[in-house]
């Protein structure tokens, strides 16, 4: 049989994966003074979690998962074979950050060009104001940007 290294990090990295809380992404949200994960429609048909902090309250959301009996996450084990298959999924994953120079308005989705010789636009993100959508230049970003196939295509036509 072949054996295969693991490093403690990919493993653990590959455990978390399985977590409900990850598997599920429940709610995130302020309850009183804790954080409430919350998985279902209300707090008496879903399954729920508490804590100070959003890590403490998924933490919570994990363990009332395998605690409730109207759901069920895998007990047993990885398998040599399914862990492998993790790792290699996680190494292959790309890096977000590998593109961010292409994470700028002129590349988003929310984005309409409006002189492309000012490379000057609008950002259409949220509802417009009393004086209209945002002016944004083509080069500005923000942390809301969402990749738009058409204008990342004309934005690599156009550099030089």
């Amino acid at each position: 049989m072949e054996e295969y290294l693991i490093s403690q990090e990919e493993f653990q990295a590959a455990q978390d994966k399985r977590r409900p809380s990850v598997l599920f992404r429940p709610a995130l949200y302020m309850d009183g003074d804790q954080w409430c994960a919350l998985y279902g429609e209300n707090l008496q048909e879903g399954v729920s979690g508490f804590g100070a902090s959003p890590a403490s309250a998924m933490l919570d959301f994990d363990s009332n998962w395998e605690d409730s009996s109207s759901h069920t996450a895998p007990d047993k084990p990885l398998e040599l074979g399914e862990l492998k298959r993790i790792v290699e999924e996680l190494r292959a994953e790309e890096d977000n950050w590998r593109n961010s120079n292409s994470f700028i308005c002129a590349t988003c989705l929310y984005y309409v060009e409006k002189d492309s010789e000012l490379d000057v636009g609008r950002c259409r993100r949220l509802a417009p104001t009393i004086k209209g959508y945002p002016v944004v230049y083509g080069t500005d970003w923000c942390g809301d940007h969402k990749l738009g196939v058409k204008n990342l295509k004309k934005w690599k036509d156009r550099k030089p």
